[in-house]
């Protein structure tokens, strides 16, 4: 009898965890965007050689485009922060802006304390030929969320 009262707990916490797991990835689920880099801010010829992406209070869904022999990185920040990082080892591998169109998927946590927010940091193939690889004279374009084309995805 105690056996049975046993496997009959194991079955229903089981049956709980399974339900709590699959309802779960819902009740998580934020809202998906889709940033897109406008070319305002650019001259018609400028080529993007680095870019640095920094969201609080969501995560990187995808990244569908990455561009041909560039160095990604994403790192899981403290708390609500991630950060996307990407740059060209050679100049021949610059992308134009219009490349940057719809690059990255991100998902909004649904409930944080801290206040969602996007920020990108790009760096011109001139502005880091300018600076003779010296890090500190590198003068990155930023993008504040205002300035970023960010389209919700269903």
């Amino acid at each position: 009898m105690r056996r049975r009262i046993k496997e009959a707990r194991t079955i229903c916490a089981a049956l709980f965890f399974l339900t709590f797991l699959l309802a779960s990835k819902d009740c998580l689920a934020g809202e998906r965007l889709s940033l897109t880099i406008p070319s305002e801010p650019f001259g018609k010829n400028q080529r993007i050689a680095q870019f640095k992406v920094v969201i609080t209070s969501g995560w990187v869904s995808s990244l569908p485009k990455l561009p041909r022999g560039w160095n990604i990185c994403i790192t899981k920040g403290p708390a609500s922060l991630v950060v996307v990082e990407g740059g060209i080892p050679y100049g021949a591998y610059a992308e134009y802006v219009e490349f940057f169109t719809e690059f990255i998927t991100i998902e909004k946590f649904p409930k944080e304390w801290v206040p969602f927010n996007v920020e990108i940091e790009l760096v011109t193939l001139e502005a880091l030929e300018a600076a003779c690889g010296d890090k500190e004279n590198i003068r990155p374009i930023i993008l504040k969320m205002k300035d970023i084309v960010m389209r919700k995805i269903e």
